[in-house]
């Protein structure tokens, strides 16, 4: 499965690329699908970044970095569920005008034989999560503060942390 999303930021492109590409690692702070996200080296090619919902793990290889071109590209190495047998995502940042961009998102699934009757149905759900993300990165671009929905998504997760301890 191949899909294509983009959303229009009111930012100049460099302010983008330095969100979303330079600070790649960042992704934990933004959107509300993550709980904590970190680095194990550079942002290079080859570096693997850590992206955490809750006490699960994924991991993701960073496969192509240009910052020249404003774009990169990584893909799953753990942690992805078992009915995916591989998941990367390609970005990049497009100037539309001084004062504004376009973010493009190509994530590319393989899935196992037998999800393929609901494929549907998981494309519907990936459309959710990415325009969800799409929503709350604009927000951080745009006001250098996470969404009001991340906000509360930490405070409810540390909240059911601290009742359990």
């Amino acid at each position: 499965m191949r899909k294509y999303y983009e959303i229009t930021l009111d930012i100049p492109a460099a302010k983008a690329w330095q969100k979303l590409g330079e600070e790649f690692v960042d992704i934990g702070k933004w959107t509300s699908l993550l709980t904590s996200s970190y680095m194990q080296g550079d942002i290079e090619v080859g570096s693997t970044r850590v992206c955490m919902i809750g006490d699960q793990k994924t991991t993701e290889i960073i496969i192509k970095y240009e910052p020249e071109n404003m774009a990169f590209a990584y893909k799953a190495t753990s942690g992805v569920p078992s009915w995916m047998t591989a998941a990367e995502n390609h970005w990049q940042i497009k100037p539309k005008g001084e004062n504004s961009c376009i973010i493009i998102s190509t994530p590319v699934i393989q899935v196992k034989w037998w999800i393929l009757p609901i494929l549907p149905l998981m494309s519907f759900m990936l459309d959710k999560m990415i325009n969800r993300a799409f929503g709350e990165f604009k927000h951080w671009a745009e006001n250098d503060k996470p969404h009001p929905r991340k906000i509360s998504t930490d405070y409810k997760y540390l909240k059911s942390k601290a009742q359990m301890a």
